[in-house]
């Protein structure tokens, strides 16, 4: 029996090396594609966790922008508002001790042209 299959294999030795070598061909042809769809999937894979990770940054960026605002609001509403209302009120005092002194510097400079004017009139009472 191994005799004939040896026999068989020598006869047809160009034949069999010819299919051989075209399913080593085939093969070969198969291998290539189904590694260029692998790498494509592959690439596919890498490209979808990509942006999601792009997409997680930037919802992590929003939020801690957000964050960010909600605080520099708090702190400028805790800190900085009170410190310009006090100055706000301090300005609106000087305007009012301001418009008081102009008040009295406007009937001292009546009082003093009255003044003037009674000196006037007794001097020219001599």
């Amino acid at each position: 029996m191994l005799n004939k299959i040896a026999s068989f294999f020598t006869r047809n030795a160009g034949g069999i090396g010819k299919a051989l070598g075209i399913l080593g061909a085939l093969f070969t042809i198969y291998t290539i594609v189904n590694d260029a769809e692998e790498t494509r999937k592959r690439e596919a894979e890498q490209q979808k966790a990509k942006n999601n990770i792009i997409s997680s940054f930037n919802d992590l960026a929003e939020d801690i922008g957000r964050d960010l605002l909600n605080n520099a609001r708090t702190f400028m509403t805790q800190n900085v508002e009170p410190i310009i209302s006090s100055f706000d009120e301090k300005i609106k005092a000087v305007e009012a001790v301001k418009a008081n002194e102009k008040i009295k510097s406007e009937k001292l400079s009546e009082l003093l042209k009255q003044t003037e004017n009674l000196i006037a009139d007794i001097q020219a009472c001599k």
